[in-house]
This record gives structure tokens, sequence and C-alpha cells, in this order.
């Protein structure tokens, strides 16, 4: 479709195509919210971790990055789409699955990860329930994501045209059953579902090379270096 390649599995669940130019972006994103956390993978105090799930894995890279890091566990990464690399270590495995589906992994996780998640499910509470309830007692489900709208720290982008491609792109995706402001209601999920000791942090991705802030360097331009905006 327009030059682009999508899944074929449960073809049609996931908007974003899955070809050589998206797995470059995935990549790219990657390494941005492994800049951005300070070369951590995760924010959780992971207690001792035998069993990890990757929820939409994409190319892989958390997974294996993870695996490597942590040679014990047992580390599974679940996408639509057969993108990951044929290699890797020992550790990490990877299946062709439906998270938007009723779950039937066994026996249970000590510690699940999604990121980048809030354009992929029309029922993102779903996910929650389903990540508790398999995971074991005591385990953690951390969720890495972005809010969707663009925001100014001097309201600057009233008006303007990111911000009527924002409200236009939103649009769309409700149109599809998708509602691309659900993270805002993630801490919501979480409490409903039963989570306990719900930790939130937020971080910033500047668009464009705007920014002063000396933690970023060079400074991070999401949506240029992927092509989405410039």
């Amino acid at each position: 479709m327009h030059g682009r390649e999508y899944h074929g599995y449960q073809k049609g669940k996931y908007f974003l195509p899955n070809d050589e130019r998206e797995q470059e972006r995935l990549d790219l994103q990657h390494e941005l919210f492994y800049r951005t956390l300070d070369g951590r993978l995760y924010l959780a105090p992971l207690p001792a971790t035998h069993r990890v799930l990757d929820m939409g894995t994409g190319t892989g890279h958390w997974a294996i990055d993870f695996a490597d890091k942590n040679p014990a566990a047992e580390v599974y990464g679940i996408d639509l789409s057969p993108i990951q690399p044929a290699w890797g270590p020992p550790n990490c495995t990877f299946q062709i699955d439906d998270l938007s589906l009723p779950w039937t992994f066994e026996p249970k996780f000590d510690f699940i990860h999604g990121r980048s998640l809030f354009h992929s499910f029309s029922d993102p509470l779903h996910i929650f329930q389903e990540a508790f309830r398999t995971l074991a007692g005591g385990g953690i489900l951390e969720m890495q994501d972005v809010i969707f709208d663009f925001r100014s720290p001097n309201d600057s982008l009233k008006g303007s045209a990111l911000e009527e491609w924002s409200k236009k792109l939103e649009e769309a995706f409700k149109s599809k059953g998708i509602d691309l402001t659900c993270v805002s209601n993630y801490r919501n999920y979480f409490e409903v579902v039963g989570f306990e000791d719900i930790q939130q942090e937020e971080f910033t991705w500047p668009v464009g090379t705007w920014t002063n802030d000396d933690n970023i360097d060079p400074p991070i331009d999401y949506l240029s270096a992927t092509g989405h905006v410039s």
C-alpha cells in the first residue's frame, strides 16, 4: 500500500508498516529511549527476574539487550510481525502473536515491558488486565510510552500547523478505534486492574534542535530524524 509493506498475520490489526524504513525508525526509537533513560532499559527496581515478556517487541532490540544483560532470565518478545533478527542470545525467544486477544502464556512472568504502544490497541485496558493476570506474585509491569500531543513550555504551539496536524492525526486514528491520547489514562488502568505501588516518571523529547538541555547531547530530534517533521 503506497509503496509500504505491512504485517500479514492478523492483517489490518496494526496501522503502521513493517518494512525496512519502519524497522529503521524502530531502531532509532530504541536508541532514543535508551539515551533518555541514561543507558537503562527499564526504571523499575527489579527483583530476581526469571521470565520476562516484551510486548510489541518490534525489531527485538530491547528484548535482545535485556537478555544479554540478564543471561539467567528467559526473555520472550511478542509481535504481529516477524521482523526480529534470526540471531540473538540463547535466552531470548521471539513469537508471533496478537496481544489484543486473550493471552495463553504459561508459566507466569516476573517482568512485563511495553514501549510505545499508544497507537497499537483499540482496548488498551485489555493489555493491562492480561498483563496483571499473567504476572507472578510480586511481578512488575513497566510501560514506557509517549504522550502524543505536542506541548510547548511557552504555549507557542497554539494555532500552529503542528497543532493542527496533531489534531487531524488524532481524529484519523479515532475513526479507526484507536485513542492516541490513551497514555493519559495509564495510571488509572494500573489502579483499576489491581496494581500497587504505582510509580510514574516523565521525560521530554524535543522536536527540533532548540533545546539547551545539557543532558541531551546531541539534541534528540525524534520526528525530524524519522522523517515525520522537518
